[in-house]
């Protein structure tokens, strides 16, 4: 500043000296004023003018409210420590808010971040934990980076990126009822359902209900219809178009953008008229898989009882009648013979009573399972099929294969 002042001075002055000088000048009382006094005067003048400039510009002149301002922010972070220590972190948030605004550096900023994890103000924090984990050279956030980055993990995993393209280029986003800017246009939200919005001047608006997953780019694409002439404005379209997944990055289509109709209502309606038929099909194959499961168990149980009863029977005719030695027990004497053959008869009774029961209810379980597989399946349904049911005579299983 001193540089360019003082030549332009110096001019001025060489010009001007003589005029000063003269008698008739009204201000004659200058003239005996050495002409370099004027020059010296001038140029101090310049001087200081850049230097409080410069202090203006440098806050130079304010180290001293720079030192008060950072007290003031360790008072107000000892105080927010003290809250978060009680679990009082809503009551922090302005203190660290206020320190951040004071004294903004990046330990502040981290602090912020960390106090807006803690309350679910997502965005917020992450908007504060970049620029401070950016900070490398930072001798706090080197000595804090794990638990900082660590946060940092938290917060991302309930965000996600949502990307707006389409035409017409420069028409406005909005995301949730909040201006997103224009097509195209890429904004952080908090993973979940939003609402977007996309509208340009001469275009039908069109509004779109997205869920994003955490950590991920999701891409929608708005192709707006041009408004014929006479037609109204304020018609909007509701229709939902098939996403970009050519991109690496994208989600995976939701079940709305699967659909191959261009009509939502109809894919909409088709879809919930389908539901009901869907379910219960689904109802009745877990009851034919559960009844064919107990039949499975009876007709095992029941197999295992008879071959019991048919060992006890052995027995039974093997032992020695107690009336009569020269006999074994019988079921035409009288207690059966007596003695151990009581006993042994009610063995083999009770065993082949519980065959019988297993083996009749697995039967009628399986002939269940059967008739809800048949029930369950698709009208047009030709697959194989295997069924057993008990023999009508004797021991054992008769089994159909249909295919």
């Amino acid at each position: 500043m001193v540089k360019s002042c003082t030549p332009t001075v110096s001019k001025w002055f060489r010009h001007k000296r003589a005029a000063l000088l003269t008698p008739s000048d009204p201000r004659a009382g200058m003239a005996g004023i050495p002409s370099h006094r004027w020059t010296v005067s001038v140029v101090a003048f310049c001087v200081g003018f850049s230097l409080l400039f410069a202090c203006r510009e440098t806050r130079l002149c304010y180290a001293g409210d720079a030192r008060a301002s950072s007290a003031e922010a360790e008072r107000l972070i000892k105080a927010g420590t003290e809250l978060r220590k009680k679990e009082r972190d809503p009551e922090a948030v302005p203190l660290f808010e206020e320190a951040a605004r004071l004294d903004k550096t990046p330990r502040t900023q981290a602090l912020l971040g960390l106090v807006y994890q803690a309350v679910g103000r997502w965005l917020e924090s992450e908007a504060n934990l970049l620029p401070a984990l950016a900070a490398k050279d930072d001798p706090w956030v080197r000595s804090h980076r794990e638990p900082l980055e660590a946060a940092m993990g938290v917060v991302q995993v309930r965000l996600a990126t949502i990307e707006v393209i389409g035409s017409p280029t420069g028409a406005k986003v909005r995301i949730d009822h909040n201006d997103a800017g224009i097509l195209p246009a890429r904004q952080r939200i908090v993973a979940g359902t939003v609402l977007i919005e996309v509208s340009a001047d001469g275009f039908y608006p069109a509004k779109r209900e997205v869920s994003p997953q955490a950590s991920v780019l999701h891409r929608e694409t708005f192709e707006l219809k041009s408004i014929p002439a006479g037609g109204k404005a304020e018609a909007q379209s509701t229709e939902r178009t098939k996403p970009d997944v050519t991109k690496p990055t994208r989600t995976a289509s939701t079940i709305e953008e699967a659909k191959a109709s261009s009509d939502p209502s109809v894919s909409e309606n088709s879809t919930n008229s389908a539901n009901p038929s869907a379910e219960q099909s689904s109802g009745l194959r877990i009851a034919a898989w559960a009844t064919a499961g107990g039949a499975a168990a009876l007709l095992l149980g029941g197999t295992i009882e008879l071959v019991s009863a048919s060992g006890k029977l052995s027995d039974f005719e093997r032992t020695p009648a107690a009336a009569n030695p020269a006999r074994s027990c019988g079921t035409d004497l009288p207690d059966y013979g007596g003695g151990a053959c009581v006993s042994l008869h009610e063995d083999w009774s009770h065993a082949r009573t519980l065959g019988l029961v297993g083996i009749l209810a697995g039967g009628a379980l399986a002939a269940t399972s059967v008739v809800l597989f048949i029930a369950s399946a698709p009208a047009a349904d030709n697959r194989s099929a295997l069924a057993c049911v008990p023999a009508v005579k004797g021991l054992g299983f008769g089994c159909m294969l249909r295919f």
